[in-house]
This record gives C-alpha cells, structure tokens and sequence, in this order.
C-alpha cells in the first residue's frame, strides 16, 4: 500500500514535468532554505566578488521564490554586465506565472541582441495562456526573433518553434515538413512530434519518432521523446525501454536518470534510489534531492543524512510533513 500511494504521486510528478510545471522552493530567513537563498542573495549583488561568481550565485536562486531571490534576480536583471542579465532570465525560467514575466519582460527590449534572444526564449510558452495585453508586449519581440533567425537549419528550427509557441501551426509544420524532407535530422522529428501534440495527432507523433529512431537508433532524444510519448499513452513497458536506452546512450544526463528513476519505482525501487542518487550529484537540482528522500522513506532506507541536504533547499514544514506522511502510513499498515 505505501508503494503504491507513493506511485500515484511519482506519477503525478513525471506528468507534471512533462508539462513543465515544477516549482521552486521558498523559505523564510530563519530556515537551513532560507539561509541559503540569503547568502545566494548576497553574492548574487556583491560587487567585490567576480563576475563569474555573481553569475552562478544568480543562476542558483531560481531554485527558491522568497524574497530575497525576487529582489536579487530582479537587481540582477538591471545589471550594467550581460551576463548578470542573462543569468536572471536562466533563474527565473524556472518560476511560475507572474514572477518570471515581470523579471524577463523588460529585457524583450534590451540593448544586447542575445539578453532579447534568451527573453524571447524564456517568455514565447507562456503565450498561449498570457492576457492579450502581454501578449502585445511578446508579439513584436517574437517578431523580430523571427526576423533574424539565420537561414541555417537551427534558424529555421528556432523559427518553427516560434511559431508554434504562437500557434502558428501551419507555418510550423511547413518549415518542419521541410526540414524533415531534407534531412530527417533526430531534433526536426523531435519537433514535428512535438507539433502533432500540440495539434491533437497523436498517430503522427509516433509514426515520426518511430521513424526517427529508425534512422537514428543512437539518438538519445529520440529515446527519450519516444519514452515520453508512451508515458503519456500507459504503455509503461515501451516507455521504460526507451527511457532505458536513452540513458545508456547518455549515461552523464541527469534528467535521463531522474526521468528512469520515476519510471523505474514500482518494479526496481532499489534501482530507482540509484539513479536518484546519480541524478542529484551530476546536476544537484533540488527535485532530484527531494524525490531521493521520499524513495528512501517508502523503502524504509535510512533518510537522515538526505533530509538534512533537502532542508537547504526546502522549509521545516515540507520536511516534517513528508517525514510524518510516511510515519502515518508505516503505522497505518
């Protein structure tokens, strides 16, 4: 029983990073989270520290939300430096909703051509769910990205994902179609599949990626796309096979492991912990962490040294009621 309510969550989880709906954490000051989001802060603004420095610590705080973060990100992206701007855009990305548009938007008009690329770039999936007041803020920026995106085959895979951003679906696929034609590359399937999702052809997405990896057996995307979509589709045992194969191609790509790891839960725990854990030290995103701890409770593996890392990143509260949702359940049973 345990298992298996904490399968329905892992599941909720990979969907929810299919759609690209994971959160960051946020803390008061007077937490291990908080402290850390401070003391990022500061580096974040200290101007006696490298640049190079000022950057990393800029990046990190898009993994918390409070208001430390908010005010050092947004400083940030008034920064003289370019880089500081661009690292701003990169910690927001990983925000929800108002807060990332109200710290990338302003740079749509930036004087350097690449912090306007990365705004566009940050901002161009948000629109189909933006007001139409934003989107005549976006609008232009995406029309000028499109504009100079390069006749080259990256120039038109920009463009056609631009345009499908906006729902231009039949420009999308012409460029697509194209490009697929000319040289059945693994990223134009990858995209084309990605399109007939968006437009409801499901038999289509995976005829081109069956296609793909057809042609492109050693193409760890493809593997992974093909997990994704028979993720979505139930079909667990395709998608494990798929997923497994992407990984043993890209045997140092984190999100490969964590994504195997979730797929991996109900038949291979053990083995799940396992690529937690590699997925955590290649990349030390937090969500990694946190599902590394919560496997090690469902398993009864020891958790404390796991959970006293989660605490940097996550508030006392999150902690105690995760530790306490599997107490309550290992007494239930």
């Amino acid at each position: 029983m345990t298992l298996t309510n904490w399968l329905r969550h892992s599941g909720m989880m990979l969907l929810m990073l299919l759609s690209g709906m994971a959160h960051a954490a946020s803390d008061s000051i007077e937490s291990p989270a908080g402290t850390r989001e401070a003391q990022l802060s500061e580096m974040s603004q200290d101007h006696s520290l490298p640049l190079n420095q000022r950057v990393a610590a800029t990046i990190m705080l898009g993994n918390y939300s409070g208001t430390n973060a908010l005010i050092a990100v947004g400083r940030a992206s008034r920064s003289q430096h370019t880089e500081l701007r661009i690292a701003s855009i990169d910690a927001a990305q990983r925000w929800q909703g108002r807060a990332k548009w109200d710290v990338v938007s302003p740079l749509l008009d930036d004087t350097e051509h690449r912090v306007q690329s990365r705004a566009v770039r940050a901002l161009a999936p948000l629109w189909s769910k933006l007001p139409d007041s934003y989107r005549r803020a976006l609008d232009p920026a995406i029309d000028r990205q499109i504009a100079a995106s390069e006749d080259t085959s990256d120039g038109r895979l920009e463009k056609a994902w631009l345009y499908r951003m906006r729902q231009q679906y039949q420009e999308s696929e012409q460029l697509l179609l194209s490009e697929w034609q000319s040289f059945e590359q693994p990223r134009v399937a990858v995209a084309l599949a990605e399109l007939y999702r968006d437009t409801n052809r499901q038999p289509l997405v995976l005829d081109v990626l069956e296609q793909g990896v057809a042609a492109h057996s050693d193409s760890a995307l493809l593997h992974h796309s093909l997990a994704l979509t028979y993720w979505r589709a139930q079909q667990s045992r395709q998608s494990i096979d798929h997923m497994r194969q992407a990984y043993k191609i890209e045997p140092r790509n984190a999100h490969y492991a964590y994504l195997l790891g979730l797929m991996l839960l109900e038949a291979e725990p053990k083995q799940a912990i396992t690529l937690f854990e590699t997925a955590y030290v290649q990349q030390g995103t937090p969500q990694y962490l946190y599902s590394l701890c919560e496997a090690k409770l469902v398993v009864a593996e020891a958790a404390t040294n796991c959970l006293s890392q989660l605490s940097k990143y996550y508030p006392e509260s999150a902690i105690t009621s995760l530790t306490r949702k599997y107490s309550n359940i290992r007494n239930i049973n």
